[in-house]
């Protein structure tokens, strides 16, 4: 990497926002060798077990060993665990939602206006497909109808490469309605994306920032 002209500030940038020690290096994803920020802290174990369905089935949620995160069923046990919302996270698989609804595992959004999402979540260049929030669907088994979306309301958060496709959320009378993020206050979000059908007021990636850094 040293014949690759880069910001040297790049990885120490990037690991300070996301409270980890970043170094410049060769990395090797989905079966791509190139250069790039590495943590060896804390980086996917191929020992794990993808089927458990804890947030905190692997890791500890410090940012030197973020929970590992592999499938719908962790997202959605994040939503439900206020202990979770502070917590340091590394998303290790492709999620698909396809199926995943049911009357058992209903529709979430990680973080609400009373207990906002404040912690951190790297989607390491992994996919989130099919996300569903419907305010009108038959898994909504909640009262939440505002600040809507994968993760519905943060406050000093960190997101990181995390990228949603295909996500449907819908709440026609509700405010601040996305696909990724519903409602933010002083949080960052870089090298995100997100993308579906929307229906809310302000319905976007990001609906409605307060003071982003």
């Amino acid at each position: 990497c040293e014949s690759v002209i880069v910001d040297p500030n790049r990885c120490e940038v990037l690991g300070d926002m996301l409270g980890i020690d970043l170094e410049w290096t060769v990395v090797t994803q989905h079966g791509r060798t190139r250069c790039g920020c590495r943590c060896e802290a804390s980086k996917c174990d191929p020992s794990d077990d993808p089927t458990l369905t804890s947030y905190n089935a692997h890791g500890d949620g410090t940012p030197s060993n973020r929970y590992r995160v592999y499938n719908p069923a962790q997202l959605r046990s994040i939503s439900l665990n206020d202990a979770a919302l502070g917590m340091h996270y590394l998303q290790c698989a492709d999620v698909d939602f396809a199926g995943f609804y049911s009357d058992d595992n209903k529709y979430f959004a990680i973080g609400t206006e009373p207990k906002p999402f404040f912690g951190a979540f790297d989607g390491n260049d992994y996919k989130i497909e099919a996300f569903i929030y419907d305010v009108g669907g038959p898994f909504f088994g909640g009262t939440h109808v505002d600040e809507l979306g994968l993760f519905g309301s943060m406050d000093g958060a960190t997101l990181h490469n995390v990228k949603v496709y295909d996500a449907t959320v819908r709440s026609p009378q509700g405010e601040n309605i996305g696909t990724l993020v519903g409602f933010m206050r002083a949080s960052e979000v870089s090298q995100s994306q997100g993308s579906g059908a929307v229906e809310g007021n302000e319905g976007a990636l990001t609906t409605r920032a307060e003071a982003v850094q």
